[in-house]
């Protein structure tokens, strides 16, 4: 086998195995969405993502307005394999959610950025284990009455 011969042919080796795994995570990745979106639509949740191709989406998810029960936010494990590829951020605004609730949905989604939202006002972050409250006037930030429903 020559020289030219033997470098076309690892060229060829390279293309066809790139194009498998690429194939594979696009798959993957439809599978992913397929699972998690109509979770999130049966939420009462929007979905919104700027596309940013090969490299991943950044995906938005809003939930406004409503109360949720702790099996309703159990739920949205569904979510978390979209971090494989994806930027995933999930807001809640204006619901029944307190700190607390909001740090338990954080061990339980923890690649995704969590956010609370209260009067337009962002009062929460939390990504995994690390937790960013804001608060108003020396008010802790989660002072809000209800919580999750039993």
């Amino acid at each position: 086998m020559t020289y030219r011969r033997r470098w076309r042919l690892l060229l060829v080796l390279f293309i066809a195995a790139f194009s498998g795994w690429f194939l594979v995570r696009e798959v993957r990745d439809r599978r992913h969405r397929e699972q998690a979106f109509p979770v999130v639509k049966d939420l009462g949740g929007r979905i919104g993502s700027i596309p940013f191709w090969t490299v991943g989406d950044e995906i938005r998810i809003t939930f406004a307005d409503r109360s949720f029960a702790r099996e309703e936010l159990a739920r949205l494990v569904v979510l978390e394999p979209l971090t494989d590829r994806h930027w995933v951020g999930v807001a809640f605004r204006n619901t029944n959610l307190t700190d607390d609730d909001v740090e338990a949905l954080g061990r339980i989604i923890p690649n995704c950025f969590i956010m609370r939202v209260v009067d337009n006002e962002i009062v929460q972050r939390v990504k995994g284990e690390t937790s960013q409250r804001r608060s108003k006037n020396g008010k802790p930030a989660g002072a809000q009455a209800g919580g999750l429903r039993p």
